[in-house]
């Protein structure tokens, strides 16, 4: 993923980094429809735009109708919200979203991370 210097600060600043860190992952979408749709996101950009594949989409409005679909696309303005499983880590997922978007971003949050947990967690001597 090839991101602008203020694209990747963007980025940093909101959970859409948690998104694209999460490529690969099972999840389910909410949308503002009151539709669910279920699959493996293979992509996400900026705008929360996701694209999907081994698609189960579900829409509850008179009868409840489910349709199989291979790939999907969903528009980031149509979202409400986005379901994971509950065994994500979720400091992986960020470091990794950094790796993805550029260069050493991922090695200089790692090191940030490690210095702070080994500073200040760590017990001084009297």
């Amino acid at each position: 993923m090839d991101l602008t210097r203020w694209e990747q600060k963007d980025c940093m600043n909101t959970l859409v980094c948690f998104l694209i860190g999460m490529k690969g992952k099972a999840v389910i979408v909410e949308l503002k429809n009151e539709s669910f749709i279920q699959g493996k996101l293979i992509d996400s950009d900026l705008q929360m735009n996701l694209y999907l594949s081994n698609v189960t989409i579900s829409r509850n409005r008179n009868k409840f109708e489910i349709t199989k679909c291979d790939e999907f696309f969903i528009s980031g303005s149509n979202i409400r919200m986005v379901h994971f499983n509950n065994n994500i880590d979720e400091i992986y997922a960020i470091n990794r979203s950094f790796k993805l978007m550029g260069k050493g971003k991922g090695k200089r949050f790692e090191t940030q991370s490690l210095a702070y947990q080994n500073s200040a967690f760590r017990r001084q001597p009297m």
